[in-house]
């Protein structure tokens, strides 16, 4: 009775920082909105439902308790007008206690006189072998140069943020079926060199659909999965990732990735396919 008392507690937790939120103009820090491997970014940036993978320290920390073993990763983006995007992690389960995570991620804006990283820690246990939670703390620098004109030195200015993540994963049993919540970068603290903005929230709500175990077909060694995300960040509009992939080689881990994205501006919906 204890276990659930807690859930229900977890969760009003994180509706009510995801909800109370207010959308605001402008945010600071604004890579930890950016994907950090590939099997997420190619499913469109739908992946709070996804499990078993060391990446889940930055979208949903809850899906870590069902990683097995050891892991690690390593991502590198090219960003176009000499940004570049850095991220690596490692995550290991310790039998009867849940799953830790470390991860770094370094943005290089292209400037030698800015940079900014973030560096998270990340747990996830299971409550029942269907419900799972999870939180990744965060630990956010910006660091500049600020040039007054009368030298060109600059002057060395540096911000330091802490943010936290909350995760929660449901397997709900119906036909391989899972409902999926995150609420990110809750800080009260903001970023900036002379205004102070906030960090980019955001809250989502996933769901992932088994489609082969939707049309009732047996275990196959092939796999095919729909994965939604809604989107509530105070940054911009409510948006609607959709993905699905095809694991055609399970053995390879070869997959194939089609994926949508639907925004909702002001009751428009604007498609785009990814």
């Amino acid at each position: 009775m204890r276990r659930y008392i807690f859930i229900l507690l977890y969760m009003g937790l994180m509706a009510s920082e995801g909800f109370a939120q207010e959308r605001v103009t402008t945010v600071m820090a604004t890579f930890l909105t950016l994907p950090d491997n590939a099997h997420t970014a190619a499913l469109g940036e739908a992946g709070v439902g996804l499990i078993g993978s060391g990446s889940a320290i930055l979208y949903n920390p809850a899906g870590l308790a069902f990683m097995e073993g050891r892991e690690a990763y390593f991502t590198y983006v090219n960003g176009g007008y000499d940004t570049k995007h850095y991220a690596a992690g490692i995550a290991a389960n310790a039998s009867r206690i849940g799953t830790f995570g470390l991860s770094a991620v370094n943005f290089d804006t292209g400037f030698r006189d800015r940079r900014e990283y973030a560096i998270s820690g990340a747990y996830g246990f299971n409550i029942t072998d269907r419900i799972a939670l999870g939180t990744t703390l965060k630990f956010v620098r910006q660091d500049f140069l600020l040039y007054d004109g009368a030298s060109d030195l600059g002057t060395r200015w540096t911000k330091n943020v802490f943010a936290f993540d909350l995760g929660a994963y449901f397997a709900t049993g119906f036909r391989n079926t899972v409902l999926a919540m995150s609420v990110e970068n809750i800080s009260a603290d903001r970023l900036g060199e002379t205004e102070q903005f906030e960090l980019p929230k955001n809250i989502r709500l996933g769901v992932l659909l088994d489609v082969m175990s939707m049309m009732g077909a047996m275990p196959f060694p092939h796999a095919l999965d729909l994965v939604l995300d809604v989107n509530r960040p105070n940054y911009g509009e409510d948006d609607i990732y959709l993905g699905n992939y095809i694991l055609i080689n399970p053995k390879l881990s070869c997959y194939i990735y089609p994926s949508y994205k639907l925004r909702m501006n002001k009751g428009v919906y604007d498609g785009k396919a990814a």
